[in-house]
């Protein structure tokens, strides 16, 4: 095995709070894009449009 690199250094508390902190900002804006992509609107199609996707009676009120 060749002995071409340097040794690893550890890594910092700082840094290893900056990778973790990031990790979480990127899983959470997948998981927010997912339940967008898959979720349906809680709030009623405007009366002027015809509503795009099937909702849960509960979220469109008692106008129907």
């Amino acid at each position: 095995m060749p002995r071409h690199r340097r040794a690893t250094r550890p890594v910092s508390e700082q840094q290893a709070r900056r990778r973790t902190a990031a990790g979480l900002i990127g899983a959470g804006a997948l998981t927010a894009t997912l339940l967008t992509a898959l979720g349906t609107p809680a709030a009623p199609p405007a009366p002027d449009r015809k509503a795009a996707a099937t909702t849960l009676d509960t979220a469109r009120g008692t106008d129907d």
